[in-house]
């Protein structure tokens, strides 16, 4: 069966967010969970998508640092609540738990809120 996809507009700057879910909301809660998502199990195009929307929050809303000649992205401007609405904090959340949880980013060992782009 394939994934179904929405887009619905968010009440925050950040315009329009993807939500990739599946009948029964078997990825989300395999993220949440800690679960690997089989990215082979996504639709190609909401992977991509997913994996646009990502780029584009970190570029917009994180810090980029460098750490030992690496670029890394300090992601606590994205979930600070001084700074973005509580929407787009869950949005975010979400986001990052998804790129996670797929082996998109990989955090830093003593900075979780710390990341970059894996390979």
């Amino acid at each position: 069966m394939q994934p179904v996809i929405t887009a619905w507009a968010a009440r925050c700057d950040r315009g329009v967010s993807l939500h990739i879910d599946r009948p029964g909301a078997e990825l989300y809660a395999a993220q949440r969970h800690g679960t690997v998502v089989q990215l082979s199990s996504l639709h190609p195009t909401a992977h991509a998508l997913a994996v646009e929307k990502i780029r584009e929050d970190l570029e917009t809303y994180a810090a980029a640092i460098r750490i030992d000649g690496a670029r890394w992205w300090d992601t606590r401007p994205m979930v600070d609540a001084r700074e973005q609405p509580a929407e787009c904090i869950d949005m975010a959340v979400q986001a990052l738990d998804y790129a996670i949880g797929a082996g998109l980013l990989v955090a830093h060992p003593d900075m979780p809120h710390v990341v970059r782009w894996s390979a």
